[in-house]
């Protein structure tokens, strides 16, 4: 592709001998007209790259679904929060396999593997510096997804799987962190009754006056002026609220004529 330092001229066209991947030569077939500061920028159709920006996969929030239980408030004893962790990769020229899901992978020096059994399981891990279990990798990436990390992975140094995989640790896109415990939580409980539903004939809102757990509600046909005091002497618990609710009772005498009663 063509263009100018100086956003002038048009038209220029090239043809590209690549040999083994290496441009070895470039002959014009169209000079064009009004260049001043030619560029020619070639580009790579099919090629693969490994991004290396430390701004991609940044840890922003974690939400905690389900508190558990006996988290202890000791700071110094904090749950720890494992996290995947991503690393971009360049396979080495002596690899003889590639990273499967469930491997174990690891930095340093092993000297006794054990019966691995395809899963790359240790015998002796005194000597390794970080491992943990692949959840991953992308060939379009470069990117090996790890988790149940010990340690730190580092850049700049090898990882293994025991079973022939071997690569180049690039970036290291490891997190580290862990909870602060700085509150009370409980586990989402569940109805039992339909009491105090706000879609029920008889709901009601708490208030902590009226509808609450240390009020009363006394029906009567008889005032409250003429038994408040007799309440509050004898029965009324301490620290309670009284109501009450006047009950009117009315008699009425009516005559009722019925119809002929038919059964059958």
């Amino acid at each position: 592709m063509f263009a100018d330092l100086f956003g002038k001229g048009t038209g220029a066209t090239a043809d590209v001998t690549v040999v083994n991947g290496e441009v070895t030569k470039i002959a014009m077939t169209d000079n064009g007209q009004d260049y001043v500061e030619p560029i020619l920028t070639l580009i790579e159709q099919g090629g693969k790259f490994a991004s290396l920006t430390e701004n991609i996969g940044i840890l922003k929030s974690v939400n905690v679904i389900d508190p558990g239980r006996n988290i202890l408030t000791d700071p110094t004893a904090r749950p720890e929060l494992q996290i995947e962790s991503r690393l971009i990769i360049e396979y080495t020229t002596d690899s003889v396999r590639e990273f499967e899901r469930g491997q174990k992978v690891y930095q340093g020096v092993i000297s006794d593997l054990g019966d691995v059994d395809g899963l790359g399981v240790y015998s002796d891990e005194s000597a390794i510096q970080a491992f943990g279990t692949v959840v991953s990798y992308s060939e379009e990436t470069f990117e090996l997804v790890v988790e149940k990390i010990t340690g730190e992975f580092r850049p700049n140094e090898k990882i293994y799987n025991g079973l022939g995989a071997v690569a180049n640790v690039l970036l290291n896109g490891q997190a580290d962190a862990r909870a602060s415990i700085g509150g009370v939580s409980d586990t989402t409980g569940n109805f039992i009754n339909d009491q105090s539903m706000l879609s029920e004939t008889y709901s009601v809102i708490q208030d902590s006056y009226y509808y609450q757990w240390f009020s009363y509600n006394i029906q009567s046909p008889i005032s409250q002026a003429n038994y408040s005091t007799f309440v509050n002497d004898i029965i009324h618990p301490a620290g309670f609220v009284m109501f009450s609710d006047m009950i009117l009772n009315t008699s009425v005498e009516v005559d009722v004529e019925s119809l002929e009663v038919e059964i059958s």
